[in-house]
């Protein structure tokens, strides 16, 4: 039992005014001693009990039509379900409400979007559970931050409860997307001494096929896992309700792409993107229009004329940075009831020129004596005309000295060994997407390459070196087999009589497993590779069997040798978008540099006017995601192991700009898109059989969402109001009451004489 009006219950105290009168009036005679009167005195002393029993009759009559009257004010209510109003059936439950605020909540349909119908179903239920529910438990999470609770085991009429109603009204929903199962492992996670023996689980969502089923349709199964890991799935102790919101049309357009036709961009030269836009509704769209934003200003590409239902088109469009430095750009399509998908965001590093290092194991008298001669003369040959590479050539006894990270890629000519105590740090350098080109010789040490850079197969090294192998005679000497695989490396050797195939020949080569990626062989018995490429985190390393001079073949002597370079430099250099594109809910890490910069450095966020913080910290565990509750990584002491900025919120999708500063006071910003990920568009929705056909046992209920809904109700069953009971038996207590008193009052029995 609940009451619409509880406040008003304080009118039963008004239920002492009838006993305050009566005790009033039994206190204002004074007793006379008259000898008349014995008589009298003797026949009332035979009626008294009598005459009593009448007096508390109309007095309780009189208190009862009060208590009535107050209880109709308050307007009882009781569920039809069950008998609320006996002991031990309103016994305190915990409800939890999982609120879905992922991207696609935003989709306007009818009277506003599907997270304005959860915003408002979870209001009522709050109020509902206020007035009717009182002593019950409230948990509600938000989809996008699970970890973190809007309300935890708070009673409804709290104060929790009355802030969250207030954060509640401002609540929008974010950019990202619905992980269900994790959000239920957060949600059903509660200590059990902590939680009441019974608990419902409202789910508020859009009931979208990705979310529910899936691209495998294996997501209902982790469903109910999450909820029999939970331990509350047991019989009677969960009971869920999964409530539709979601809108009722699909008519929506999405540019599920903003790409990079070329891998470089460098200042000065033209560069590609290529735009893709996806129908995710049922009928096609004519004329499409598509518009790029860049630093100066917005720029109408060519429409795209038809676009077939679930069908996609593109456009391709190129621009030209003047200057280098951190530049963005965006692109959109026509505002429809799904905004959050209309448009995306690219970033990147516009260079002046790629820097290489190159390491010459060799020191030789001449200008093009060196072991890195020739490939420092491929990658910016004489001239006017710029490559866009600046090679810098040092000896390796002297390389101790360079620090990687000021470079795009290195290059070992002819190398002994690398030094055991920079491992780590060559091959962090290529895990973050440098590139490593190694190129063999006579001076190079087998055994410390196998034991620094080959580490069974872990190290940078793509295969294993063999012994060498010579051949004495010319004619013998193999020569280049024509390429498999169309690589870029290689595009001047494609074809079977490619003249530039036979034109080179190897006089000595190491024999090397076919393990790894081989991008070229030789046509020797054996068919040695003599490229190899391997992907090693975000770079890539190339291997190849031979020198960088003419020792072991006159590779560098052939005509193609500048193209191969010229390719082997863009190949190698890191993407223009490196670790600058992110998805929403993604973290932006940047690694840190102390030797460089200063601990404390800010970041705008699309949409905020203020800065935040963010402070270098060592990066966290992986059962500690560290940060404080707005997603900044805390400004701990961290002297020891590598260093780390970490943006944790990233649920607002656009562009990032983070600010730092160096130790010597000079500033510089760095750019980071985050985009939606591009299903979030598809709002095809999921029938309630699939979802329940795959939950393997686990009940749920499901429920469309009407204007009217009152969560509590469904869970609970349809709550009728007793007023009219209520005042009708006010009436008959009245009319009691009036026929007591009239009775106790004229009709007594004539006295005894």
């Amino acid at each position: 039992m609940g009451f619409l009006n509880a406040p008003l219950l304080w009118g039963l105290a008004a239920i002492s005014l009838p006993i305050l009168i009566h005790l009033l009036n039994r206190r204002r005679f004074n007793v006379v001693r008259w000898a008349a009167m014995d008589f009298l005195l003797e026949a009332q002393r035979e009626n008294r009990r009598r005459v009593r029993l009448e007096h508390l009759l109309v007095l309780f009559l009189r208190c009862l039509a009060l208590a009535l009257l107050a209880l109709l004010l308050a307007r009882p209510a009781v569920s039809e379900r069950g008998l609320g109003f006996l002991p031990g059936v309103s016994e305190p439950i915990e409800r939890i409400v999982i609120l879905d605020d992922s991207g696609s909540m935003a989709y306007r349909s009818g009277r506003g979007t599907s997270f304005d119908r959860a915003r408002r179903l979870t209001e009522r239920l709050v109020n509902d559970l206020t007035s009717q529910r009182p002593r019950d438990y409230l948990t509600v999470l938000r989809a996008s931050k699970p970890e973190a609770a809007e309300l935890r085991l708070a009673t409804p009429t709290g104060d929790d409860a009355e802030r969250f109603l207030s954060r509640l009204k401002e609540a929008e929903p974010g950019s990202g997307t619905l992980d269900l199962p994790r959000v239920l492992e957060s949600a059903l996670g509660t200590e059990p001494s902590k939680a009441p023996g019974k608990a419902v689980l409202y789910v508020i969502t859009d009931l979208r096929h990705r979310d529910w089923i899936g691209e495998t349709g294996e997501l209902p199964k982790r469903i109910a896992a999450a909820i029999r890991e939970s331990g509350r799935a047991g019989e009677g102790a969960l009971r869920v309700l999964v409530v539709d919101v979601g809108g009722q049309g699909t008519r929506n357009l999405g540019v599920v792409g903003l790409e990079p036709v070329e891998k470089l961009a460098m200042a000065g030269l033209p560069f590609e993107v290529a735009v893709t836009v996806k129908n995710y509704g049922s009928e096609p769209v004519y004329e499409v229009p598509v518009t790029l934003e860049t630093r100066d200003g917005r720029i109408p590409l060519a429409p795209l004329a038809s676009i077939e239902p679930g069908g996609v088109a593109s456009v391709r469009h190129r621009t030209t940075f003047l200057e280098p430095g951190a530049q963005a750009l965006s692109v959109s399509v026509g505002e429809d009831a799904l905004p959050l998908d209309d448009s995306r965001h690219l970033a990147l590093e516009v260079t002046e020129q790629l820097r290489a290092l190159l390491i010459d194991g060799e020191r030789e008298e001449g200008p093009l004596g060196s072991e890195a001669a020739l490939l420092r003369l491929a990658l910016a040959p004489p001239g006017d005309l710029l490559s866009g590479v600046e090679p810098s050539v040092v000896l390796a006894e002297d390389a101790a000295a360079e620090e990687l990270a000021g470079y795009d890629l290195v290059i070992l000519c002819n190398v002994a060994r690398w030094p055991v105590e920079r491992q780590e740090e060559l091959e962090r350098f290529v895990r973050r997407g440098g590139g490593l080109a190694i190129f063999l010789g006579d001076k190079v040490e087998r055994e410390a390459y196998e034991r620094v850079l080959w580490r069974e197969g872990q190290g940078l090294l793509p295969v294993q070196l063999g012994d060498p192998l010579e051949a004495q005679q010319e004619d013998q000497r193999p020569s280049l087999a024509p390429p498999a695989d169309d690589h870029p490396l290689v595009k001047v050797f494609r074809g079977e009589r490619n003249p530039f195939l036979t034109r080179v020949r190897a006089s000595r080569w190491l024999s090397i497993s076919s393990e790894g990626e081989p991008i070229l062989r030789l046509t020797d018995p054996a068919r040695t590779p003599y490229l190899v490429e391997k992907t090693f985190g975000k770079g890539r390393v190339v291997l190849f069997n031979t020198t960088a001079d003419n020792a072991w073949s006159n590779l560098p002597k052939n005509v193609g040798w500048p193209v191969v370079v010229q390719e082997l430099a863009r190949l190698l250099a890191p993407s223009a978008t490196r670790g600058r594109q992110l998805r929403c809910g993604e973290p932006l890490v940047r690694p840190f540099d102390q030797a460089r910069d200063r601990r404390r450095a800010q970041v705008r966020v699309p949409g905020e006017e203020r800065l935040r913080d963010l402070y270098a910290s060592q990066p966290p565990s992986a059962d500690e995601p560290g940060g404080d509750e707005r997603g900044a990584a805390a400004p701990e002491e961290a002297d020891e192991g590598r260093l780390e900025l970490r943006l944790r919120d990233t649920s607002q999708a656009g562009v990032y700009e983070l600010r730092m500063t160096s130790l010597r006071g000079d500033p510089r910003s760095e750019l980071f898109a985050v985009n939606v990920d591009p299903s979030e568009g598809d709002l095809t929705r999921a029938l309630p059989k699939q979802v329940q056909s795959g939950l393997e046992g686990i009940v749920i209920q499901f429920t469309s969402a009407g204007e009217e809904i009152s969560l509590l109700s469904v869970t609970d069953g349809t709550r009728t109001e007793l007023w009219r009971t209520l005042l009708y038996a006010l009436v008959a207590v009245l009319l009691l009451e009036q026929v007591a008193a009239w009775w106790a009052a004229h009709h007594r029995p004539p006295l005894a004489r």
